[in-house]
């Protein structure tokens, strides 16, 4: 796998990849991410292509499935804690 490129964003780390005539576009936030992939004969088959993918509409909508991924993630560490923990009176 190779990086193609990357598009800028104030938040997330986006970088384009090329594997096997598939482009990969990969979206990191912290420590979880979201990718993305684009067969061989997909109309998203460059770069270009890719940064055109990626409107203000989509990447609002990438940044509000962290907002998901992160609560669900500290909802479930917070229930896991309540579990190993004795209630103290």
């Amino acid at each position: 796998m190779r990086t193609i490129g990357h598009i800028d964003h104030p938040i997330n780390k986006i970088t384009v990849l090329e594997h096997n005539n598939k482009i990969t576009l990969q979206i990191e936030s912290g420590l979880l991410s979201q990718s993305f992939t684009f067969r061989d004969g997909s109309p998203i088959s460059n770069f270009d292509a890719v940064k055109n993918f990626c409107s203000p509409d989509f990447l609002a909508k990438i940044d509000q499935r962290f907002k998901d991924m992160n609560q669900d993630y500290f909802d479930q560490v917070r229930e896991g804690m309540e579990e190993k923990f004795p209630e103290i009176i």
